[in-house]
């Protein structure tokens, strides 16, 4: 199964040439800081508190590098503090943290490596009736929570949320839809955080994210 910070990722991927796409890197790499927490969230290590701090409520390696590193920097720091502070402390390097991401989709199945070039594993096991690409079923699954009243998963709301948090709908959605998709993602938001504290954190999360890319 895939993190939300490896599908986030993926839709920063060229369809072809398997390359970060050049106009999506530097919203991309605020994202996956981002969608680190939100995985931490969903995966039930974090929680904002009143203060809307983040604080560790299980320490448990959840078995991912990158997301065992960012929970052991927030269980050491020893208190709590708000998302805004994290995303700046996690200070993704591109290089490291793409080559990372990069072994990850291979190890996974997602990707194949050949001559020092990517490719899509096609079809993507999960997948296969679609004879299509990891990203391609993905695309798929956030254009229809997007675009129609299907209920989504928890983790496609995250991934909506984290890409209207770094201004990448457009690497989803046409120009036309991205105003409904944009009231759609409130709306499921608002109804989500009534009910799951991991949703209150996505808030939180794309509130920072959205900050961040005014300010660069």
């Amino acid at each position: 199964m895939l993190t939300l910070h490896e599908n986030l990722f993926l839709i920063g991927l060229h369809e072809e040439k398997v390359v970060v796409i050049p106009s999506a890197l530097q919203g991309l790499l605020a994202g996956i800081g981002g969608a680190l927490l939100a995985d931490l969230a969903v995966l039930g290590r974090i929680e904002s508190d009143p203060k809307h701090r983040i604080r560790v409520i299980n320490e448990a390696p959840t078995g991912e590098a990158l997301l065992d590193e960012a929970l052991s920097m927030i269980h050491k720091h020893g208190s709590a503090k708000k998302v805004g502070f994290w995303l700046d402390e996690l200070d993704l390097k591109p290089k490291a943290v793409i080559h990372k991401i990069y072994e990850k989709l291979v190890a996974k199945g997602v990707l194949k490596e050949e001559d020092g070039d990517y490719e899509w594993v096609t079809p993507y096991p999960p997948s296969s009736e679609l004879n299509a690409s990891a990203k391609f079923s993905l695309m798929r699954r956030l254009r229809t929570v997007g675009l129609t009243r299907n209920e989504p998963e928890l983790e496609e709301l995250a991934l909506l949320t984290l890409l209207r948090g770094c201004n990448k709908l457009d690497l989803v959605f046409f120009k036309d839809e991205r105003k409904i998709v944009h009231r759609r993602i409130y709306e499921l938001l608002m109804g989500e955080a009534l009910r799951t504290p991991a949703a209150q954190i996505l808030q939180e999360i794309e509130e920072a994210l959205e900050k961040r890319i005014e300010s660069d």
